[in-house]
This record gives C-alpha cells, structure tokens and sequence, in this order.
C-alpha cells in the first residue's frame, strides 16, 4: 500500500500526466452533473407531462411496435407511482397494464393483456393514455389509487410505431373531513354531541367544489356513529383523515385540472379530535341562538335533538372548508355533514358557589339552526353539526 501512494505522488509530478490527470477529473464533473436531480426554483415546478415522440432520445433506446412510459411524482420529487393502473385507448378498445416499482409501463404489439383484444401498435396514431383510471368520461368517479391523483394524455406513434410518455402524478393531499365541533369559553360548561339516548345516527358526507371551472370528481358515502364532549373552556374538531383527489386532463387545448373531490378514507385512521378556534363572535349574532342566566350554587342542562344537514365551505368564513394544492392549483371544497336518525345533542352548565359569582349570563349558538330553542323545546332545537357556548358575563 506505501508503495503505492508514493507512486501516484511521483506520478504526479509529471507534467504531462498532470494534464491527463485534469482533464479526466473534468470530465468526471460533468458526468457528475448529468446525473444530478434537477432543480426548480421557487414558485415553479415542472409540466405535468413530459411527451417524447418517436424516436427522440430521452435515455431509451427506441424499440418498434411499442408504447414506452414512466409515470414520474409531481416535481420530480419523491416516490415513483408504483403499481398504477394504466389504460391505452384507441376508439372502444382498451388495453390495461399496471407500473412496475420504479413507475414503468409498456404497451407491445402481440403483447397478452387478460380480457382484450390483441394489441396492434399503428404508425403514426394518436393514442389515449389515462393514469389511475378508466376511459376519460369515467376520470373523476372510480379511482383505483386513491393515494394518487388521476391523469389523461396523448402520446404519437412514429414511422417504426414506436412512442414514449412521461406523465407525472400528483399524489392526493391527506385532508381532515368534520364531522362536529364543540366550542366552549367558559369553565362552567359542558357540551357533548351525541348522546344516543333516543336512538342511534350516522353521518353521511359529500362535497362541493367551490372553483370555478372544476366540477365534483370524488365524494364518499362512508357514515359514522361517534360521541364527543369537551369540558370547560375548551373547544375541539372531529375529523377523519381521507384523500384529496383532482384528474389532471392533458387532451384538452388548455390542459388543468378538471374534476376535484375527496375520495376515501386514509387507511388504519379513525375519529380524531383536533383543538379548534373559535371563529365566531357572540355579540354580532342575530339568529340561532338562546340566552339564559344560572345563579352560583346552581346548574341546569339542555338538550335538543339534531337532524338534517350543515355545509360547511371557506367562503363562507367557516375554518372546516377543505383546501389542497393539485398540479399547482389550489382548490377548495365545501363540505356537507348529513346526519340519519337522530343525534342529541346537550350542553350542560353548573356555577359553583362560595366565589361570588351571583348570576352569570350565557349564551348558546348553532350555526344554521331553522330554530334554535332548545331551552324551551327540545324538538325545536335541530342546528348544524357545531355547538358554541359562551360565559357573556366574563366570569370565566
């Protein structure tokens, strides 16, 4: 080994080999480079698709009678799209294939795909591809992936029917989906929803898209019985954790995203309860809500039963609106929480004595309520899916 350091030494004493020596150690720095990820600058990502025709290079050695493409993450970051349906079209026929675990997919004439017909590869044809989906009027309904977003393009043979294609998916956002929320100010206070004491319900959710432009792609049916509370001043969200979803269309004159939604629930998540802040203020309401004093050394509890439905949207200055980024555009949804059957709903207040309290004046709120008395009539009380109770005194 000493023998050898001291000849590289020695070597590079030589001025001529010196020169060798640069020149390879140049070369070697741009190979380097060639092989280094590309990077964007901020504000900016790659298009959504990369489209090579024919046989214009792209590191593949073109082969005839074959459709060649890899299905590359959004930016150019992250995981390949794994095991990813992928459909070729050509009038009614289709033909299906999945990605392999770097994201790569071949159409071949000749080639056995169950259930279709054989498989002609054609010179100069134009032919759909749909990523994550079915033929492009079924894009937006049945997702195959939900934890991938949905994707349609073109790709054109050459002379030697030989094409390439470079999709890149966007992976679907993980968003929280309210169910209720409970908002209290007050340590005297308890609020819970859902009792069950009359009889069971569920929920039932959909949505709407609040872009202009982008109609509802997803929406689930999944429905849910759960009870939550919070007591004293404290105020709380219950959500689960589904998929956000958006169908990139590449055929269009102006490729976009077209349809958005949310799809199904993330797997091995439940109900979860989130800190909320209150977003409404009590002295500005005018509906929906009820006033009512309780003496220290006393408490009373109310109770109303909920039916119907509330829609929460961001526009309407609601926090639970769900927004998410898909190929660059942000969209937003509005929500809406049906309820079957019928959820009771109860909020409870006690004011303790020997703190010179005396009488301390509440009020209680349900966004949306036709009519909202439950401290009269319990029947009368149906509101939204939110439950807000304030201390107007200042008391705590």
């Amino acid at each position: 080994m000493d023998n050898q350091m001291f000849s590289v030494r020695r070597t590079a004493k030589n001025p001529r080999v010196l020169m060798l020596l640069v020149a390879f150690s140049f070369f070697l720095l741009l190979l380097a480079m060639s092989n280094t990820k590309p990077v964007y600058a901020a504000g900016t990502v790659p298009a959504p698709q990369r489209i090579i025709t024919g046989g214009d290079g792209g590191g593949i050695t073109p082969t005839p009678n074959t459709i060649y493409g890899q299905i590359e993450s959004l930016g150019g970051l992250g995981p390949y799209p794994a095991r990813i349906l992928v459909n070729l079209i050509q009038f009614t026929s289709i033909w299906t294939i999945y990605t392999d675990d770097i994201g790569c997919f071949q159409f071949q004439t000749g080639a056995y795909y169950p259930g279709q017909t054989s498989l002609v590869i054609m010179p100069n044809i134009r032919y759909e591809i749909t990523v994550n989906g079915g033929y492009i009027n079924e894009m937006g309904g049945w997702i195959p992936d939900p934890a991938w977003g949905q994707w349609a393009g073109y790709v054109v043979t050459d002379d030697t029917c030989w094409a390439q294609v470079y999709p890149r998916l966007q992976p679907a956002a993980q968003v929280n989906v309210t169910y209720a929320a409970l908002f209290s100010n007050t340590q005297f206070a308890t609020l819970q929803y859902g009792l069950q004491t009359t009889s069971t319900f569920s929920h039932s959710v959909s949505f709407n898209v609040l872009n202009s432009g982008i109609s509802i792609g997803y929406s689930t049916s999944s429905s849910a019985t759960f009870t939550c509370w919070v007591t004293g001043a404290s105020s709380i969200s219950v959500a689960k954790h589904h998929y956000a979803n958006a169908f990139y269309d590449s055929t269009l004159t102006n490729p976009a995203v077209v349809k958005a939604g949310i799809s199904s629930q993330v797997p091995f998540t439940l109900f979860y309860s989130y800190p909320a802040m209150e977003y409404v203020d009590p002295s500005t309401l005018n509906v929906s809500y009820a006033d009512f004093s309780i003496n220290e050394g006393s408490g009373q509890k109310y109770q109303y039963s909920e039916t119907g439905s509330r829609t929460w949207g961001a526009t309407a200055g609601v926090p639970f609106g769900i927004i998410f980024s898909a190929w660059s555009q942000v969209i937003t949804l509005g929500e809406t929480v049906t309820t079957s059957g019928i959820s009771d709903v109860s909020f409870s207040v006690y004011v303790p004595s020997g703190y010179g309290y005396g009488f301390v004046n509440f009020r209680a709120y349900s966004p949306g309520a036709g009519s909202f008395n439950p401290l009269q009539d319990p029947n009368k009380g149906t509101g939204g899916l939110e439950l807000h109770v304030w201390d107007m005194s200042g008391k705590g």
